[in-house]
């Protein structure tokens, strides 16, 4: 597999996964932080997982092979009440960022005439940030 192969094959696989670390849902004990902080190579071992070193040959008559056993999962580490007010923070800051850039975009689609379907598509796409936006505070209004 070549190089930019590899590359949008890594990014194809870390988008997932950094949406899954981001998300502020979590508990404040442990959370999804931990999974990166307690393994500093988290990435490096990603990207060796996403990158195989060797083509797989599919043999019919080849034994199946044995599943390994689970590792015992690390303790998680808490997630700090700074850290989770930061990451909120920011993430309020990009969300009335993009409602404003969507708001914008509606209004220029209006203005110029866009076809009906093309405005209820913004219109929805802007009703659902405002929702995601407004379900996240909910769920971190202790923060």
């Amino acid at each position: 597999m070549n190089k930019r192969r590899q590359a949008i094959l890594a990014v194809v696989l870390a988008v997932p996964l950094i949406g899954g670390v981001l998300w502020l849902g979590a508990s404040g004990e442990g959370g999804h932080w931990s999974l990166v902080r307690e393994n500093p190579d988290f990435g490096r071992q990603m990207a060796q997982v996403a990158t195989p070193s060797a083509p797989v040959s599919v043999d019919a008559a080849a034994p199946a092979a044995k599943p390994a056993e689970p590792a015992a999962a690390p303790a998680p580490v808490p997630l700090t009440p700074e850290r989770r007010r930061f990451i909120l923070g920011e993430f309020v800051k990009a969300a009335e960022k993009d409602i404003a850039r969507v708001e914008s975009d509606l209004t220029a689609a209006r203005n110029d005439g866009a076809p009906a379907d093309q405005i209820a598509g913004k219109e929805e796409q802007l009703r659902n940030m405002k929702q995601i936006l407004q379900r996240t505070l909910e769920r971190n209004a202790g923060v």
